[in-house]
């Protein structure tokens, strides 16, 4: 689905033959998922802090970005959901997933990278743009960041949709936290 997603369909990366993409990163990161009996719909990963670095690292220089990069910063990263369960608007569940992996960690900021088709999409749920910008393949890719802080407020704001997207979709959520936990 990744390769399907990030080189087929956005070409951001070269196809291969083997029809997988993978990174250093994955061997730590971790992946909320959206399935439907035994189909895989989509997926989103969060990179904690540590040795290895952050995605957006292989864009730009650490002496660019335009915020601390420290063990209080997570990264939101390869947010996909496949046809035809994008009609359905699951990138909003997870990523609200990724979330409260984020907001139960600890975290004071979040960064992501967004492509033209999803930029929006991150800016609606808060995030904020950097002002940086890279080609990745044929797609022009742009850092975006957050505190954490705003997303108690937006989240309030997105529960009515949320439920109602989790319920069109029939949605059974088992993280480890309720899906309308208390935090902080």
């Amino acid at each position: 689905m990744r390769h399907q997603v990030f080189a087929t369909e956005l070409a951001q990366h070269p196809e291969n033959s083997s029809g997988q993409l993978s990174d250093p990163l994955d061997a730590y990161n971790r992946y909320v998922v959206a399935s439907c009996g035994d189909e895989l719909c989509g997926f989103v990963s969060v990179t904690p802090p540590g040795p290895s670095g952050y995605a957006f690292e292989k864009y730009w220089p650490r002496d660019q970005i335009p915020f601390h990069l420290d063990d209080r910063l997570y990264e939101i990263r390869l947010l996909v959901v496949c046809e035809p369960w994008r009609r359905y608007r699951l990138s909003y569940l997870l990523l609200y997933g990724a979330w409260m992996i984020v907001a139960t960690a600890g975290a004071e900021r979040v960064a992501v990278t967004g492509h033209g088709q999803i930029t929006d999409f991150y800016l609606a749920l808060g995030m904020r743009r950097t002002g940086l910008t890279a080609p990745a393949g044929a797609m022009p890719f742009e850092l975006l960041t957050s505190p954490t802080a705003p997303f108690h407020a937006k989240r309030r704001e997105l529960m009515p949709t949320l439920r109602q997207i989790a319920k069109a979709a029939g949605v059974v959520w088992e993280l480890e936290l309720p899906f309308e936990a208390e935090l902080g």
